[in-house]
């Protein structure tokens, strides 16, 4: 058995048919071993990165829209805060007007028993509230009332 020393030594039986080979065909296996070792580093090394490059970068982008919109919705944060202040107020404002829970059911009482004693129909007119179909869609009714609320309500609390 043969001793082998180097590793090139055991590619020398290789590169001796190489070498008998015409320079054309040493030329394409030149070409051919090149191409392969760019094509491996491409496939396993360049490529995966450029897959991750391009998924951060798709990510980059969303994540710059998502930061648009809502640096857009923090530019109208005030004027939004404007408008809440300004429905609270007048939330406020209508619910001071609106009568006491406890006031309602003698509210109630009053409104039927003025109904009945001292209601006049102003306008009733259900022929311009019907829809396409002939379908009754609102009746429009004008009520007067010939008694002060706090009649309605039975006390001087509301005078």
């Amino acid at each position: 058995m043969k001793k082998s020393g180097s590793p090139l030594q055991l590619l020398d039986p290789v590169f001796e048919k190489i070498e008998n080979l015409s320079k054309l065909h040493r030329i394409v296996i030149f070409c051919a071993t090149i191409a392969i070792l760019i094509g491996g580093f491409t496939y396993f090394s360049y490529y995966p990165k450029l897959k991750t490059l391009n998924v951060q970068k798709k990510e980059f982008n969303l994540l710059q829209q998502k930061l648009a919109a809502a640096q857009q919705k923090a530019a109208n944060l005030e004027k939004f805060r404007e408008e809440k202040r300004k429905a609270e107020a007048h939330f406020q404002v209508v619910k001071k007007a609106l009568p006491e829970k406890e006031d309602i059911p003698s509210l109630l009482a009053g409104v039927s028993q003025s109904g009945q004693d001292s209601v006049s129909r102003r306008r009733l007119d259900p022929g311009r509230g019907r829809d396409g179909g002939g379908r009754l869609v609102a009746l429009l009714l004008g009520l007067v009332l010939l008694e002060q609320y706090g009649d309605l309500l039975g006390c001087e609390k509301a005078r």
